[in-house]
């Protein structure tokens, strides 16, 4: 339902009171949700002087995602506010929608993180775009979605092989080799053509384990499609946190998430473990850290057959597995750094920052 004149014309007021000590100045940073992980970069953003930041993201209303951070974060001058825009088909921000708020908090910076598709799939493409839109290029700055890398191997590395057979009796792991999956159960990521695959594979005489860690409104579903055809090698575990990951990380031969690639790619080249996908439009940005028969594997065409082939094959060349394995982990290492991510907020507002300084003191 349509806002009203007084709801809207409070709503407006109530933006702009945000920025009420007009000298200060405004960055805003537009983003599809903000999950619990990335608060310490508002963290290292409170201690830049003179700074008022506003937090505009979507939030998710409905079970295709984790809920976005819309409570006050404990910081004085970072300011949250969900501005619920609708999503596209593909999940992303709408352009129309992102630009309108924008007009209505005037910002003197906006800061696209890089999981708001909103020109690209990828946020150097999205940076050239702004430029090419006559935005200088001193003024365009990208900040990579990344987790904590070295937490992240540090954390497979201590797994014991005690541990590590706990798991495998627990869940009734009985193959050779293992897939992993790792992310919701939503149509997106196609979880459903990983089943598919697993039994295309076990009836071609090549079985392997698969462990689902996820959660979402596909698992009734996908408990159905796995029961159906008598005993199945795929197991739904639920979703998990980050350090209960690490058994299922180094137990596994790879991880592969079919459908849209997002943050799993990060936790399987950190583990050192090969990812695999198939080709879609509808791949987050990180997928710009898989390097097609490197670190990974691109599977085309999209078909559960074609998976089927692809993970057999991968899994029956241990050296190429581990050759992709330790090169995703030293790209993993050195690319996906979180150090990264803040220096690429950080930089921006800091530029800002120095600008506005600088404006005043030319004005007198």
């Amino acid at each position: 339902m349509p806002m009203g004149p007084r709801k809207s014309a409070k709503r407006l007021h109530d933006t702009r009171a945000l920025w009420r000590i007009t000298t200060i100045p405004r960055v805003a940073i537009i983003e599809l949700l903000i999950p619990e992980y990335k608060i310490h970069l508002f963290r290292d953003l409170h201690h830049v002087e003179n700074l008022q930041l506003l937090v505009c993201h979507g939030g998710r209303g409905d079970q295709d995602g984790p809920p976005a951070y819309d409570k006050e974060m404990p910081f004085p001058n970072v300011k949250v506010r969900t501005i619920r825009v609708p999503l596209s088909r593909r999940r992303s921000l709408h352009y129309q929608c992102v630009l309108k708020e924008l007009e209505r908090y005037s910002p003197d910076v906006v800061i696209m993180q890089d999981g708001v598709r909103i020109l690209s799939n990828d946020s150097e493409a999205v940076a050239e775009a702004l430029i090419r839109c006559g935005i200088p290029r001193e003024k365009v700055f990208t900040s990579p979605n990344t987790l904590d890398m070295k937490r992240i191997a540090e954390d497979v590395a201590r797994v014991s092989e005690l541990d590590l057979e706990s798991v495998r009796s627990h869940y009734g792991l009985r193959h050779d080799h293992l897939v992993l999956y790792v992310g919701r159960l939503v149509e997106g990521k196609k979880p459903q053509m990983l089943v598919h695959a697993a039994k295309i594979a076990a009836g071609n005489g090549k079985p392997f384990d698969v462990v689902m860690a996820g959660d979402g409104p596909l698992r009734l579903e996908l408990e159905q499609l796995i029961a159906g055809s008598g005993p199945s090698p795929v197991r739904l575990v639920g979703q998990l946190a980050i350090d209960d990951l690490a058994p299922f990380l180094k137990l596994a031969d790879l991880v592969c998430v079919p459908g849209m690639t997002g943050l799993v790619i990060v936790h399987a080249l950190a583990a050192g473990r090969a990812y695999v996908t198939c080709v879609s439009d509808d791949h987050g940005p990180e997928i710009t850290y898989m390097h097609d028969g490197e670190n990974g594997r691109m599977v085309s065409p999209a078909t559960a057959e074609a998976l089927a082939t692809a993970l057999t094959g991968l899994m029956a060349e241990p050296l190429t597995l581990e050759r992709m394995g330790k090169a995703g982990q030293a790209l993993a290492l050195l690319e996906c750094d979180p150090t990264r991510q803040r220096a690429g907020f950080v930089e921006a507002v800091t530029a800002v920052v120095a600008r506005r300084v600088g404006d005043k003191m030319m004005r007198g």
